[in-house]
C-alpha cells in the first residue's frame, strides 16, 4: 500500500505519498549497479562483475564471454571454444591510485554468473591448480590503476605458453588416458572447436567441479 508522510516546505505543509514501484534483493541492486559502473564510468574495468576488499587486499572478478581463443602449448597453438571464463584477481595496494598483482584464480560456467549461489566449475587449462590457483610463472603486473592490471593479467595469459604442469581438467570426453598424451587432447579439442565454436557450452560438454563449488564459495577462498 501506497505510504504517506508530510513535508514542511517555507509556509506550505506538503502531504506526499510515497509508492513502492518495484523491490528487489540488495545483491542484485549492487551486482546491477556494477555494471552499469562498468559500462559508462570507464573507472572499473569492462567486463568486471564482483568488486570486494579484505584488509589491504582488493579482489576483481573478470568475466569473459565464450569464444575461440589461441591456446599456446610449447611451439604450437590450438584454436579452442572456451566457456564464460572468470578469473578472480587478487590485488594489493600499490599507492596513489595502483595496484599490484598477488595472485589469481580461475572458474567457468557455461552462462553467465547471476547470483552468489551459482556453481562454478574447472576451467580447463594447463598450469592451473585444482583449486583455480593460477600458476603465475613469469607473469607480472604491478604499479597500475585497477583497469590496467585486470586487462594486463588476463592478456599474459592467453597470450603466455603453456606447458604440462599441472593437471589439465579437459572436459569428460577428452579425459586424459595413459595412452593419450595432452598434445592428442589438444588435437581433439581444436578439432572440436573448429567444427563447433560453442562446443565448450554444449550439454554433452562437461566440466569437473570446482573445489569452490559456487561463485561466494571462491570468493571466500580467495580472501
Amino acid at each position: 500500500m501506497p505510504e504517506h508522510e508530510l513535508i514542511v516546505q517555507g509556509n506550505a505543509v506538503l502531504l506526499v505519498e510515497r509508492k513502492v514501484l518495484k523491490a528487489v534483493h540488495t545483491e542484485d541492486f549492487f551486482r546491477e549497479l556494477a555494471r552499469a559502473t562498468i559500462l559508462h564510468s570507464g573507472i572499473l574495468p569492462h567486463g568486471c562483475i564482483c568488486i570486494s576488499k579484505k584488509n589491504d587486499r582488493t579482489l576483481a572478478v573478470m568475466e569473459t564471454s565464450p569464444r575461440v581463443v589461441p591456446l599456446i602449448y610449447r611451439d604450437n597453438t590450438y584454436r579452442v571454444s572456451l566457456p564464460f571464463a572468470q578469473f578472480y584477481i587478487v590485488l594489493s595496494n600499490a599507492g596513489n591510485g595502483n595496484y599490484g598483482l598477488n595472485q589469481c584464480f580461475v572458474s567457468c560456467t557455461k552462462k553467465p554468473i547471476r547470483q552468489m549461489e551459482d556453481s562454478v566449475f574447472r576451467l580447463p587449462t594447463p598450469n592451473v591448480f585444482p583449486d583455480g590457483h593460477v600458476c603465475l610463472g613469469g607473469i607480472r603486473c604491478e604499479g597500475a590503476p585497477l583497469r590496467e592490471v585486470t586487462t594486463d593479467l588476463m592478456q599474459k595469459f592467453w597470450g603466455s605458453p603453456f606447458n604440462p604442469d599441472l593437471a589439465l581438467h579437459f572436459p569428460h570426453f577428452l579425459d586424459r588416458r595413459p595412452t593419450k598424451n595432452i598434445v592428442e587432447v589438444l588435437r581433439e579439442w581444436e578439432k572440436e572447436s573448429k567444427t563447433n565454436n560453442f562446443f565448450a557450452l554444449e550439454e554433452t560438454t562437461r566440466y569437473a567441479p570446482h573445489t569452490g563449488l559456487t561463485f561466494e564459495g571462491v570468493i571466500k577462498q580467495c580472501l
